[in-house]
């Protein structure tokens, strides 16, 4: 913590003035092709959404409250240069050449969280599991099952293009959602919804066989830890 506190003093003291302009340059500068930062990256999209609002010009400077959080994220940054992951890669123990595919997602104010996870069965009757690709999206503001039907769309069109991307694959895929009232929208046949929710409905079925969509706890599921 103290390392910390002297870091951040040496930082403001290197960044005498912050504007939108110079926050948004370094947001922007991190790569995150596949979305492995997605769950860190996600507060930083909040951050930025609150700059460009308390702002009107791009070379403004940035009130007071909003500087110290993104003296904050830079430190962050900093932290996550040279962090490592572990390619998704089949084991070398895979029983089989079988690729399963876990489609998540998890809405909260203010931000989404989707991902595609992909395993391989193993011989312990397990599968194993890693990350192949993830996304943060910033929430509208709306009710929290608005949002979870959103989310189950974006994953269900994000899935769809990785299968396509895998298409020379032996391959299977379900979708996951923690919230009972979004599966209702999606699995009835007799509700009468409205545009909003018959446009996502019919965009996610397109998508996924319903035999293929699972109710799965909130504390299990991967995607909740980029919401919380």
């Amino acid at each position: 913590t103290g390392n910390m506190m002297e870091d951040k003093k040496k930082l403001e003291q290197f960044c005498p003035k912050l504007t939108r302009r110079i926050c948004a340059s370094k947001a922007a500068s991190i790569f995150d092709l596949t979305g492995l930062l997605a769950p860190v990256l996600a507060g930083v999209k909040c951050l930025m959404r609150d700059t460009v609002k308390a702002t009107s010009e791009w070379d403004e400077k940035i009130p007071d409250t909003l500087r110290d959080k993104w003296l904050d994220a830079f430190l962050t940054f900093e932290k996550l240069r040279g962090i490592g992951f572990d390619r998704p890669v089949m084991p070398s123990n895979a029983v089989n050449s079988k690729l399963r595919l876990i489609k998540g997602s998890d809405a909260a104010k203010p931000a989404t969280m989707v991902g595609v996870w992909g395993g391989f069965l193993l011989p312990t009757g397990k599968y194993s599991c890693r990350l192949v690709i993830g996304r943060s999206l910033l929430s509208a503001d709306t009710t929290i099952p608005r949002l979870e039907l959103d989310a189950a769309n974006a994953v269900a069109n994000l899935g769809w293009f990785v299968e396509l991307a895998l298409k020379d694959w032996d391959t299977s895929a379900i979708q996951i959602c923690d919230s009972t009232i979004a599966l209702c929208w999606i699995t009835s046949e007799q509700l009468r919804l409205s545009q909003f929710h018959r446009n996502r409905v019919v965009s996610i079925r397109r998508a996924v066989d319903l035999k293929d969509l699972y109710y799965v706890r909130t504390d299990e599921n991967p995607a909740d830890c980029g919401t919380r």
